[in-house]
């Protein structure tokens, strides 16, 4: 039996050879950085959003989003296409009830992967604190 565990994580990527930097798409997040302030946890689920657009030329593809903690969920589908410029809101929900340590500033992560080949994994920051 081992003393210690080890995790590894893995982002497998398009093959971007085959695409031009010119005709690329780009994954553009509006607000990188949510903040819910003080939340009560009466409160039950509470929501905020934040925008993807596709800045670049070709179809851009919403592989997964994957939250660090499950106190916060991303409503965005896998495999969302977005066309040259278009946009989609992507609702964030914090769910208060979830939180297990309240007596110290929430924070979490969202990671959003797409098929972007300058940044294919970008990270929402998600920031609480919890008040009786």
């Amino acid at each position: 039996e081992a003393q210690y565990a080890v995790s590894t994580q893995v982002v497998a990527t398009d093959n971007f050879d085959l695409i031009d930097d010119i005709s690329a798409p780009r994954a553009d997040i509006s607000k990188n950085i949510i903040k819910f302030g003080d939340v009560k946890v009466s409160n039950g689920v509470c929501y905020a959003s934040t925008g993807v657009t596709n800045g670049g030329a070709s179809p851009l593809i919403i592989r997964r989003a994957e939250a660090s903690s499950e106190a916060v969920r991303c409503e965005v589908m896998a495999g969302t296409t977005l066309a040259p410029e278009e946009s989609i809101e992507i609702v964030v929900a914090l769910d208060v009830r979830s939180i297990e340590r309240r007596d110290e500033p929430f924070a979490a992560r969202i990671r959003i992967i797409t098929n972007d080949p300058i940044r294919p994994m970008q990270t929402l920051r998600i920031g609480a604190i919890v008040t009786e």
